[in-house]
């Protein structure tokens, strides 16, 4: 009988996947981010519920009482400024003035559908500038619905399940210079090499990289760990390789916005050759300015044979290197 089980010694004790909220030293916490309600932006952000804001009340309340409001993940506009939920409903928080949430700055002055957008840094909850420690949240049908400001959240990890470890090598582009959570981890020109067989199928077969959370460039060329610049054979620009499009192979340097799309692939390589080798070089891009750069998320599978007494043989590898836990 073959069974399969996944360990990682270090792991956090969890009671159910997704329910962390921050780890023994209070530094893995779930972030929290305005946008459209109606848009979902890329990079692991789902958009909250009532029963969310409850469930995650503690985090939510300390990270708008310190932040002083809530960020915006990108700039949007709206028809109709009451804060929405998922399912719809607007979002209700009792003791308010209103009942129901609208948009203010940061000085206090209501910000509701202006012209140009929500643009600020940071928004919070009008005549709201801090939230009491035990909020009642709630949702009530109201205000008409039209592209609202919701509130997103992306928790830090959710568990893996049992799976075999080629499914556990995950591959996505985030700054070079600011590692995202979740068990990421930087890859130099070697290790790309290392692992350039499950990276090149994993590009082709996914039509490209995804894109692990929304960061902003000044400097595009592909980096690796140690600052040197990204070559993988046989694509142009002397095989410095810069992002593209996903969709049309467009170049994407150092977009107004930032890079937001879901996925992106290398500029002139929509496929990459079986044969491609990669590298690094100083000649390319000169020093760093938050360039995109390949990170490596990896997690082991131990697989044993049970004899008929029921035996099983378990493993330990280096929690630092082998994670149990998935961002999502």
């Amino acid at each position: 009988m073959l069974l399969r089980s996944t360990f990682c010694v270090g792991l956090l004790a969890l009671a159910a996947a997704g329910e962390v909220t921050t780890d023994a030293a209070g530094d893995v916490e779930i972030q929290f981010g305005i946008h459209d309600f109606q848009v979902t932006p890329p990079g692991g952000w789902q958009l909250m519920s009532s029963q969310d804001f409850t469930k995650y009340s503690a985090a939510f309340v300390k990270s708008y009482n310190a932040k002083g409001g809530i960020k915006v993940l990108r700039a949007f506009d709206t028809g109709n400024c009451c804060f929405a939920v998922k399912g719809g409903k607007k979002l209700t928080i009792a003791g308010t003035q209103y009942d129901y949430q609208f948009p203010a700055d940061t000085s206090g002055e209501i910000r509701c559908n202006p012209k140009g957008g929500y643009t600020d840094a940071y928004y919070g909850f009008f005549r709201t500038p801090t939230l009491p420690a035990t909020p009642t949240f709630g949702e009530k049908t109201a205000c008409s619905t039209d592209h609202n400001p919701g509130v997103f959240m992306k928790l830090p990890y959710v568990t893996i399940p049992f799976t075999t470890s080629r499914a556990c090598l995950k591959f996505g582009i985030a700054d070079v210079q600011s590692p995202p959570p979740g068990g990421w981890s930087l890859l130099s020109a070697d290790e790309l090499e290392k692992y350039k067989d499950l990276l090149i199928a994993h590009y082709n077969n996914n039509g490209g990289l995804q894109l692990i959370e929304p960061f902003e460039s000044t400097s595009c060329c592909f980096a690796v760990r140690g600052g040197k610049k990204l070559t993988i054979s046989g694509t142009p620009g002397a095989e410095h390789v810069f992002p593209a499009a996903a969709s049309d192979q467009s170049m994407r340097c150092n977009p107004n916005a930032g890079y937001m799309d879901s996925k992106y692939q290398f500029y002139g390589a929509a496929k990459l050759a079986p044969s491609a080798k990669f590298g690094a070089t100083n000649t390319a891009c000169a020093g760093l300015g938050h360039n995109p750069a390949i990170y490596l998320n990896m997690c082991f599978d131990f697989e044993s044979t049970a004899t008929q007494t029921g035996a099983m043989r378990f493993g330990i590898f280096e929690i630092g290197r082998a994670s149990c836990r998935e961002r999502v």
